[in-house]
């Protein structure tokens, strides 16, 4: 029986190449987490304009995003070295897509980001700076976040930098954007040079925080459990960036007390007790083999510290509009998560 070529055919596996270019892209920009660049640029504008309705804040979800796609897919470059190494399973190691195709894209990226940047900033030298200094310490993270140990200090000076650019594009920055802005800055310096360390600790030594800081893992048992020591010194770090979060928020709640109902001041406290009780959690593990326990309190942190962001907007943006960008935020996440990863 011969096989009959048809058209139809033809016609089906062009798209299918197309659709899997599309989701090799979609792979090395990281699609289905970029939502968070728009987002948090967009939290830096609320501060400010106090509503979602209005044409700077569709630019900033769309710059925000772009944005963080572009620092996704030159990271992926920056790391495919070390990737290599490590035979660590991402899309240029596969050779899904050639080094050359994923530089071309992600410039095409930067470039349009940077376009709509400029045309936000345009008419703001504040926001223009900011703009170039979010760039700086964009690509300085890529570039050194498997060369140094201290690089996850870029990345939170890039994420003060995405909020406060926010801010400046929707007027001049106030106190109110800078403590968020400075409270996620913290967090991303907690979640990368912190809960980073932890986890990758026995296989990312040269880029550790808490290696640098005398930490390391080792075998012990009969088993050969590999264990966690973390020393005085990275211990008394990380304390002292999360109690900068705390205290950043105190100061947050008291700027806003006056606008807040003492519902949301209930669950704005409890979700702080929620995440110092996840912090104490995984600054106590002692072992590697405790690694799915380690992912679920780090997931956990994560949720607890925006969703502080989210309640404490609730003194000065409607509810409905914060539901409105939630549900934006998670049909985004939800739907390319699914295309590119096959799950949810």
């Amino acid at each position: 029986m011969f096989l009959k070529i048809t058209k139809e055919h033809i016609k089906h596996a062009e798209m299918n190449e197309k659709t899997k270019s599309i989701l090799n892209i979609a792979e090395l920009l990281r699609t289905h987490s970029i939502i968070d660049g728009g987002a948090l640029a967009v939290v830096g504008a609320l501060c400010i304009t106090h509503t979602i309705f209005d044409i700077r804040i569709l630019l900033l979800l769309i710059f925000g995003m772009l944005y963080l796609a572009w620092g996704m897919g030159f990271n992926e470059i920056c790391d495919v070295e070390y990737d290599r190494r490590t035979n660590i399973n991402k899309i240029l190691v596969r050779g899904d897509l050639s080094i050359e195709k994923a530089t071309i894209i992600t410039l095409v990226v930067f470039l349009i980001s940077t376009a709509i940047g400029l045309y936000l900033a345009h008419t703001s030298l504040i926001a223009t700076s900011i703009l170039v200094a979010l760039i700086i310490s964009g690509a300085g993270y890529d570039l050194f976040s498997k060369k140094t140990a201290w690089a996850g200090f870029l990345a939170g000076a890039w994420l003060f930098f995405l909020i406060l650019f926010g801010a400046a594009v929707a007027g001049t920055p106030n106190l109110l954007a800078l403590a968020i802005a400075l409270y996620c800055a913290f967090y991303m310096v907690e979640a990368c040079s912190i809960q980073g360390s932890i986890k990758d600790i026995a296989t990312d030594p040269p880029a550790n925080v808490a290696v640098a800081l005398g930490s390391y893992a080792y075998k012990a048992g009969i088993f050969d459990k590999i264990s966690i020591y973390l020393s005085p010194s990275f211990k008394t770090l990380s304390t002292i960036i999360k109690a900068s979060q705390i205290l950043i928020l105190f100061y947050v709640l008291t700027y806003l007390l006056p606008q807040l109902n003492l519902a949301s001041y209930i669950v704005i406290l409890a979700l702080l007790g929620a995440s110092i009780y996840t912090f104490v959690k995984y600054m106590g593990f002692s072992s590697l083999d405790q690694r799915e326990s380690l992912k679920r309190h780090l997931t956990l942190s994560a949720v607890f510290a925006f969703s502080l962001i989210g309640f404490t907007l609730v003194a000065f943006v409607s509810v409905y509009e914060l539901l409105i960008l939630l549900i934006i935020s998670l049909v985004w996440l939800f739907m390319w998560s699914y295309l590119v990863k096959g799950r949810i």
